[in-house]
């Protein structure tokens, strides 16, 4: 097991998906270029690895999920805060409705565990055309599950965890699946069920796009056998904030 930190940030403005990439972008300019947390790239190439900060929305209102280093990072986000944003040519002032942070102790456990996973998109062109060349539902499940235990390994190894025993991931249950564009590729998206002995946090991101509010992540039976939580701080407020402003986050 290993303990690794956990910011939500839950703003009370409500916003589409499409507006996600436009309200990430308006975190990254109030921010330094050479922060690389909060826009994974490093000069002309892209960081490839996990996003340790991720925008997504939660209950359709927009949220910032802070992971390890990123729950540090974005003070700098807040120290140079600005409520006044544009998404497109949409203004609106940004309202904080409560950040809440966390110490989980993430790895393997002895008992199984039940996750829901919203707007996943596990499929590249290669698994792509095998997903559709498979028969059965069965066999199709399968290829599902591979992709998400190699997705919770990418989780893992963005963030330090070794698993030292194998991943289990058994798919329950598909509740939905339809078209999705990603960086102007068209998708497949899927709203799934799933079992497994991995212990996750709530609100992580699994598969592509976790950055922009793709495969939240969130345990089906919330304190009974899910990540430990060893450490945490919850802030509720409805106000908002005038430019500049600062807010301190533990």
């Amino acid at each position: 097991m290993k303990e690794i930190q956990v910011n939500v940030i839950r703003f009370a403005n409500m916003m589409t998906r499409k507006e996600i990439p436009l309200f990430r972008g308006t975190v990254i300019n109030c921010v330094q270029h050479d922060s690389v947390l909060f826009h994974n790239h490093l000069e002309n190439r892209f960081r490839y690895s996990y996003p340790l900060i991720q925008y997504k929305l939660l209950d359709r209102k927009a949220a910032i999920v802070c992971i390890s280093e990123g729950s540090e990072a974005i003070k700098e986000y807040f120290a140079n805060f600005s409520s006044e944003i544009y998404l497109g040519d949409r203004k609106t002032t940004l309202i904080l409705e409560s950040s809440s942070s966390g110490v989980f102790q993430v790895g393997l456990g002895e008992k199984l565990h039940e996750y829901s996973l919203s707007h996943w998109l596990p499929l590249n062109r290669d698994n792509y055309a095998e997903w559709l060349a498979a028969g059965p539902l069965a066999e199709k499940s399968r290829i599902l599950e591979k992709v998400l235990t190699g997705n919770i390994l990418s989780f893992g190894k963005g963030t330090g965890i070794q698993f030292d025993d194998k991943i289990e991931c058994t798919l329950t249950g598909i509740y939905g699946q339809y078209p999705a564009i990603y960086k102007g590729v068209r998708m497949l998206a899927f709203d799934i069920t799933f079992s497994s002995n991995a212990i996750l946090p709530d609100y992580i991101g699994l598969g592509k796009g976790v950055s922009t509010g793709n495969g939240i992540l969130k345990e089906r039976h919330i304190g009974k056998y899910g990540a430990k939580l060893t450490k945490s701080s919850h802030t509720e407020a409805v106000c908002t904030f005038g430019k500049n402003a600062t807010i301190v986050l533990q």
